[in-house]
């Protein structure tokens, strides 16, 4: 979610940002397009460039729509901002920032460097401390804590994450150079108990981030115009959520989590997008009709400011494939029947939850 806009998106995705305001309502429909890879789509930028993790151990890849390009010897692709600053890391577990074949080398042992500004500063962990790098050095961003993790960074240099109090519980953060790091406390309801960790932050400073509660996970966002931690509604059949991605009109992308319907009952994920952050709908329901005959979105990666999403998806014979999905009509649409009643049991098995790009998980 960068502050450029490059000129190769396509024309639809153009006249959603022009006559936003009438689209801003509802969401859109969106095209699926496949990428190419078979792997996880985790970044994307302003020109719809994607970042793929793959699914096997062929690494990390950079799909832009016409060219499919393999990082050589990376196992992930995260993060991507609008210069085409690509994050990751090797397959010895080397951090690195990749552009054109150019591969950047950062310092850190344990290190995951999580996402990229525009300035090509990266933001994530070394060890157990939240870190952001400056040309290549890793400076800590929370000295003395127990651990600390950064998950997301903007333009401005705003870094959220989370961070371990003297309890041992986690608690989302805010950080500007500026003004130190701010903890953004728990979310309602629960007796103070949860763990909380932020996720992404965009240019306007609003937070997206999760909470673990009671066995339970639940989405919340923030910014300081509302300065309390608020829950995202759980969309219908779902237990939990974890917003991944806000973009600059506040559309956010994550993944709720299910059970199948068979007899084994296991846990799966769903995609799903959230506008100005009401009720999130399952990205399934809001395909064009041909994307959604072929496709079950399986999880949300990123979302750029022109409304494009970097997502993992299975077609109707099992098969998983990252995918692009491409605004496609400002038409509101209309409620769909849930798609996960329509699968069979060898589809539902591949909706496991598997890794994500952005974890707030201590690995």
């Amino acid at each position: 979610m960068k502050i450029e806009i490059a000129r190769t998106v396509n024309a639809a995705a153009v006249l959603w940002l022009l006559t936003g305001c009438a689209a801003e309502a509802e969401p859109l429909r969106f095209k699926v397009t496949p990428l190419g890879v078979d792997g996880e789509s985790l970044g994307i930028n302003n020109a719809g460039t994607v970042t793929v993790t793959s699914a096997g151990d062929q690494g990390g890849f950079v799909v832009d729509g016409k060219r499919v390009t393999r990082i050589a010897t990376a196992a992930s692709a995260r993060a991507i901002n609008d210069a085409g600053q690509v994050t990751g890391n090797a397959k010895n577990g080397q951090p690195f920032i990749w552009k054109n074949g150019s591969l950047q080398h950062l310092s850190g042992a344990a290190a995951v460097p999580y996402d990229i500004n525009a300035e090509g500063v990266a933001a994530g962990g070394v060890n157990s401390d939240a870190v952001i790098w400056r040309r290549g050095v890793p400076v800590k961003i929370a000295p003395g804590a127990r651990f600390s993790i950064a998950n997301g960074i903007n333009n401005a240099g705003v870094v959220v994450g989370g961070i371990d109090d003297e309890f041992g519980r986690s608690e989302a953060f805010f950080w500007t150079e500026a003004t130190g790091l701010l903890t953004l406390g728990h979310l309602p309801g629960s007796s103070g108990l949860n763990d909380t960790f932020a996720l992404d932050v965009n240019d306007l400073g609003v937070v997206v981030g999760q909470a673990f509660a009671e066995g339970s996970e639940f989405g919340f966002f923030w910014s300081f115009e509302q300065p309390a931690l608020a829950n995202f509604t759980v969309p219908t059949g779902a237990f939990g959520i974890t917003p991944i991605a806000v973009n600059e009109r506040n559309w956010t992308v994550g993944n709720a989590f299910a059970r199948s319907t068979d007899e084994e009952h296991l846990q799966i994920t769903r995609g799903f997008l959230s506008v100005n952050f009401g009720t999130p709908r399952y990205l399934d329901d809001l395909l064009d009709r041909s994307s959604r005959r072929r496709w079950t979105i399986v999880e949300a990666g990123d979302i750029n400011d022109l409304g494009q999403i970097a997502a993992t998806a299975v077609d109707r014979s099992g098969r998983g494939a990252s995918v692009r999905l491409d605004p496609v009509s400002s038409a509101a649409p209309t409620p769909e029947p849930s798609t996960l009643m329509l699968l069979g049991a060898p589809v539902a098995a591949l909706l496991v939850r598997r890794w994500k790009g952005r974890s707030p998980l201590r690995t």
